[in-house]
């Protein structure tokens, strides 16, 4: 299940996707998020991904594979990723190697190394 959580603050509205995005509930979520756009006048918004060739340094902290082929073709060479997800992570790191992308996996590293200050964030969150 996919819940989506919004914040508004110093001027930039935050969506984050908490859970596993896949593609029963991607249809749901944008839905709802263009009802959001809509209903507050949003007028500046990036939902996509066209401007990934731009990143110098990308850090995924979803657990699910958000990073595939398609995604890492849009990247630049030089850009760095890395992965802190909870296993299995989020970055298909043998393509990203395969096309000379950079990446550094450290999966879990939030939760093995700080438990009580990231259990606190998703506390909050929560």
């Amino acid at each position: 299940m996919l819940k989506i959580n919004f914040e508004f603050r110093k001027g930039i509205f935050f969506i984050r996707f908490i859970g596993d995005m896949n593609k029963d509930n991607y249809l749901k979520q944008e839905h709802e998020i263009k009802k959001i756009i809509t209903e507050n006048k949003f007028r500046y918004i990036v939902l996509n991904t066209n401007y990934l060739n731009k990143i110098d340094i990308a850090i995924n902290t979803v657990p699910y594979m958000i990073l595939r082929k398609e995604e890492l073709d849009l990247f630049n060479e030089n850009t760095l990723i890395i992965d802190l997800a909870s296993s299995p992570g989020g970055v298909d790191t043998n393509y990203a190697k395969q096309i000379g992308i950079n990446t550094i996996t450290a999966l879990g590293i939030p939760g093995k190394e700080m438990p009580k200050t990231a259990a606190n964030y998703i506390k909050k969150i929560i």
